[in-house]
């Protein structure tokens, strides 16, 4: 079977409006998070910290699968020359962000190189398609640059030929600021509550935060998510067997690097490693766990846990220059 590679460049605004209120989401009501320690200095500084670019460059009016997200992304004919018959989205029950990668390919302080009310381009490509048994994995590679010439600013995405992504890309090389990889699982299995229960407990700061149906409704409409599984419990429920409305990845991935650079102030992250390993429910009391990882100087074991059950549900490696500023 052999995949296209399809190909496509996403642009966006990025402005102070959506880490403001990014801001405001994580820093309200959370008097007893490490989190609330920046609070005072960063609730209402545009300046981007490290996975801010994840508040952006989400499509706008695209076509959407009956659970709410891009039909672009979902397995289809579409994505193979052969046409070879695979089963398509409306034959798998769940969608899931499984695991992923965010790389800073400069030694960025956390402000990052991002410059506010400037446009910027995302150039995202599929680059594998993995169908096994009755699933589907589907490898996602973005790399993020300032335009060139955004004089005429208009949120859009428009799919690529092979060329025009290898000419931007070449072209844009030593202006990256982000590069970043997805992994989306596709699967015709139901939640199962007693499945992936992963619970080696790591030591380290351990902060509470409490979510909420409102805060990740929020996020959301930060983001323009329209993924139903964060917005719709009935959905949940009678659909995919979540017994709630679940925390995006995006969201825990943001948190994960806003507690770490809290702890860590002097540290200049180069990349973060992280998997999805359960859900993050609606009102679940969760806690930040960090530890360097032995005889690795540069390598952080970062998670967030269940702190009624010590239960893994975000693992990540953060990775740091050796010799940082201070």
């Amino acid at each position: 079977m052999k995949y296209l590679g399809n190909k496509w460049l996403i642009t966006d605004f990025i402005n102070s409006k959506n880490i403001i209120a990014f801001n405001n989401l994580v820093f309200s009501g959370n008097s007893h998070s490490v989190l609330s320690e920046i609070q005072t200095n960063n609730k209402y500084n545009p300046h981007f910290h490290y996975g801010d670019h994840l508040l952006y460059f989400n499509p706008v009016n695209i076509e959407q699968d009956a659970d709410g997200y891009y039909s672009y992304l979902s397995p289809s004919k579409n994505f193979f020359s052969d046409k070879e018959d695979i089963i398509g989205y409306s034959g798998y029950k769940r969608r899931m962000w499984t695991q992923g990668k965010i790389t800073f390919p400069q030694p960025l302080p956390s402000q990052l190189n991002f410059e506010m009310n400037k446009t910027y381009q995302c150039l995202e490509k599929i680059k594998y398609v993995k169908i096994l048994a009755n699933n589907a994995f589907i490898n996602i590679e973005r790399e993020i640059y300032p335009c060139l010439n955004d004089s005429s600013f208009k949120p859009s995405i428009q799919k690529l030929t092979d060329d025009e992504y290898n000419s931007l890309s070449t072209k844009n090389v030593n202006n990256m600021v982000v590069k970043e990889t997805r992994m989306l699982m596709y699967t015709n299995e139901l939640y199962n509550s007693n499945c992936n229960n992963y619970t080696n407990r790591i030591c380290g700061t351990n902060e509470k935060l409490l979510t909420s149906p409102q805060s990740i409704r929020k996020y959301s409409e930060i983001t323009n998510n329209p993924h139903r599984i964060h917005l719709d419990a009935q959905y949940c429920w009678l659909e995919e067997k979540l017994p709630d409305v679940i925390m995006h990845g995006p969201f825990s991935i943001q948190l994960i690097l806003r507690n770490f650079i809290a702890c860590h102030p002097n540290l200049n992250i180069k990349s973060i490693d992280y998997k999805n390993r359960n859900p993050i429910f609606a009102n679940a009391n969760i806690s930040f766990e960090i530890k360097p990882v032995p005889n690795r100087s540069n390598i952080y074991q970062s998670n967030i846990i269940n702190t009624l059950d010590s239960q893994i549900l975000v693992e990540s490696k953060i990775h740091v220059e050796k010799n940082p500023c201070v």
